[in-house]
């Protein structure tokens, strides 16, 4: 069992992830930066070999079973900690929970292969849904939303029915806060509030057909909710002021320049 919180570190075995550019393509580097993780704290290593960021290709399962299950299976005997398989794919999962692994990460929220959930019940793993909309080729279009919290949580709620009724014991359902970009600040504050609201209203329902630890992660999703969106809207406002000094040191600079300028043609 992982207490929560807990960190995840997170190993892309890509070539084309935002996060890391590919540099744990090599499953022998994927392993060792797994290793490395846990030995700082991690609390779960998550192993993914699909980039799902926007507009990247889908991988097919063969593919990302020749890219997962060698780093699943080399950390099998190197980790103490839990290792976790980023992957929609119903095989993939199948084949990762054999390796080694006691975790699926689902992007999809049991939404792209419903066959997953059986995978997942009949190996006795837990699983993470997560919401989205659309592929990767096409989620920013159909990221529209008439009120994004409550369409959100009640996604994520079908999620967890369909989990439990599969038979699945353990799903957390993860919700991320907005990005501080896409939102002004009132509307960051105001949707972290009433999202937190919100998981408070379903907790009890998701608490009586799935196992107890949903109940203590929907409190920490929705602290870490309102809490990361603060310190996103933080972080935004010290990048502005850093920016704004900078701006005024580099017109300081300008200044001098000139006026060296000007003395040096005397």
């Amino acid at each position: 069992m992982v207490s929560f919180p807990a960190i995840m570190g997170v190993v892309n075995v890509t070539p084309d992830s935002f996060s890391d550019g590919g540099t744990l393509f090599d499953p022998a580097a994927a392993i060792e930066a797994g290793v490395r993780m846990a030995e700082r704290g991690a609390g779960i290593i998550d192993v993914g070999g699909e980039s799902t960021r926007p507009g990247a290709p889908a991988v097919g399962e063969e593919e990302e079973r020749r890219r997962v299950i060698p780093v699943i299976e080399g950390l099998k005997g190197r980790v103490a900690v839990p290792i976790s398989v980023d992957t929609y794919k119903a095989a993939t999962a199948d084949a990762a929970l054999a390796a080694g692994a006691s975790l699926v990460n689902d992007v999809s929220g049991l939404r792209y292969e419903t066959e997953l959930a059986e995978v997942v019940a009949r190996r006795g793993a837990a699983i993470v849904l997560m919401h989205t909309r659309g592929r990767s080729s096409d989620m920013y279009q159909n990221a529209q939303y008439h009120d994004v919290v409550d369409e959100v949580l009640d996604e994520l709620r079908e999620s967890t029915a369909f989990a439990a009724g599969a038979g699945i014991g353990a799903a957390i359902a993860l919700l991320y806060a907005p990005r501080a970009g896409e939102h002004t600040r009132a509307k960051l504050r105001n949707s972290a509030i009433r999202a937190r609201n919100r998981v408070e209203e379903v907790r009890d329902e998701v608490r009586t057909h799935l196992s107890e630890w949903v109940d203590e992660t929907s409190e920490v999703i929705a602290s870490n909710l309102a809490a990361g969106t603060e310190k996103a809207i933080e972080g935004k406002e010290r990048v502005v002021h850093v920016l704004e000094k900078a701006r005024e040191r580099m017109d300081e600079g300008k200044e001098r320049i000139e006026a060296f300028i000007r003395s040096a043609s005397r």
